[in-house]
């Protein structure tokens, strides 16, 4: 072997050491996780799951592991992780967005618009929305089935915002007249039948924004005909 083919060797082996050597260092560690998309949640309580990966080498991190921990949230439905060199960590969380609860056993049950049950067991829920009663639900494992008159009701509080979503404290399904009932603090809203629902909660929704912004006392709201809304003043 020629001098200069040893030392292109030694020169090679000495360059792998020092890559390694800094790959290794301190200088890959994680210092930094940023987190988004938390409206629910809250950083705190996302700290125990990623206090364990401060200070661990970023080039190391299992993705997958971390992920799947943070799935085990009930409140996360999917999220994305990005690693930034040298020393952070970015995830992006996408949060299950509540739209209504029931009472099973006198507990709450929070839930989203595909059945997911998010809280269970819960007296008081983080989220306000409203509760719904008289309609039928199943279980199936982490999920409610949905009756048809329950699933109308869903899909018309997905098309309205979480917070408006709160406004309403009660939807009740009277089964024989066929009728839904809701209440807003002391406003009686008449629904009527489980027909248009989506368009009579966009309707809801609008006439609840007046409410707030002008400061008006209502005693009811009725809806029952969907293109002549009635509201009627105290």
């Amino acid at each position: 072997m020629s001098d200069n083919k040893l030392l292109y060797y030694i020169i090679a082996f000495i360059s792998l050491l020092a890559l390694i050597s800094f790959t290794l260092s301190p200088f890959f560690h994680i210092r930094y996780i940023e987190l988004y998309g938390l409206n629910i949640l809250n950083r705190v309580e996302l700290e125990q799951y990623l206090d364990s990966y401060y200070d661990t080498n970023l080039f190391f991190l299992n993705k997958n592991k971390l992920k799947e921990s943070l799935l085990a949230i009930p409140y996360i439905k999917d999220l994305e992780i990005r690693k930034s060199y040298p020393d952070s960590l970015w995830i992006q969380v996408k949060e299950r967005d509540p739209v209504g609860r029931i009472i099973n056993n006198e507990s709450y049950i929070l839930f989203s618009s595909d059945g997911f049950i998010i809280e269970n067991n819960s007296i008081v829920n983080r989220v306000k929305v409203p509760e719904i009663k008289g309609v039928g639900y199943s279980f199936q494992n982490e999920y409610l089935e949905f009756t048809p008159v329950m699933e109308k009701i869903v899909q018309a509080l997905e098309v309205i915002t979480l917070q408006n979503r709160g406004k309403i404290d009660l939807i009740d399904y009277q089964r024989e007249e066929n009728s839904l009932v809701a209440y807003s603090d002391k406003i009686t809203i008449y629904i009527g039948q489980p027909v248009g629902l989506v368009e009579k909660f966009r309707v809801l929704e609008s006439i609840l924004n007046k409410i707030q912004e002008e400061g008006l006392a209502v005693e009811y709201i009725d809806l029952k005909i969907i293109n002549k809304p009635v509201v009627k003043l105290e």
